[in-house]
């Protein structure tokens, strides 16, 4: 394991958010990452048993601070862990065994409102033009294969959608349902060639976060 901060010259506030970092986690306990993350992020962190097992984090390049949790974060869920968040300043962090659905996932209507960093969040999608029960066909296949945390959920009656899923996921699927959701179910043409396996692929340390 290899972590190497460099700070000299910078203020604190600078140095939480340009520290150059290397991260070289090679089949490296996850405990150990976590406990990376918590000293990155200044996060208290909340865990069972059943978080356990070895990762690799591994980048070829130094990276800044706020990079490397942004990598940190990813390759959790890549791994099959999951984060979320309990309040401010703190988050809690699923095994791949355990659901995180029964944890209380908080409930996002606002796109304002959606978390800058990975976490499993509920939106409820509210559609004006096009029918609910449709809408859930479309980001049905979007997001396939499901993940133990996916759930999607409407309710015609109110022409509603719940979706439990990545933030990343939820970000780029309120982009491409304002493009669908207009009067006579016109289209626009979308505004990326993202695809549904694009949510789990690695983040290297050269790639822009979702």
């Amino acid at each position: 394991m290899l972590i190497t901060v460099v700070t000299a010259g910078q203020s604190p506030k600078e140095a939480a958010q340009g520290a150059v970092i290397t991260l070289n986690f090679v089949d490296e306990d996850v405990c150990n990452i976590i406990a990376l993350y918590e000293k990155l992020t200044n996060l208290k962190i909340i865990r069972d048993h059943w978080v356990r097992g070895k990762m690799t984090v591994s980048v070829a390049e130094r990276v800044s601070r706020d990079k490397a949790v942004e990598i940190i974060e990813r390759s959790f869920f890549a791994d099959g862990f999951a984060i979320i968040q309990i309040d401010s300043d703190m988050v809690e962090i699923v095994g791949p065994e355990q659901n995180p659905r029964t944890r209380g996932i908080p409930v996002i209507t606002d796109p304002k409102d959606l978390p800058s960093h990975e976490r499993v969040i509920s939106y409820l999608f509210k559609f004006k033009y096009r029918n609910a029960a449709t809408m859930q066909q479309a980001i049905g296949a979007y997001v396939s294969p499901p993940q133990p945390y996916t759930s999607l959920i409407a309710e015609p009656d109110v022409n509603i959608l719940l979706l439990t899923e990545r933030s990343s996921v939820v970000r780029h699927l309120i982009e491409i349902m304002a493009k669908a959701d207009i009067p006579d179910g016109r289209t626009s043409p979308p505004s990326s060639q993202s695809t549904p396996s694009d949510r789990n692929q690695p983040l290297k340390g050269d790639e822009k976060g979702g």
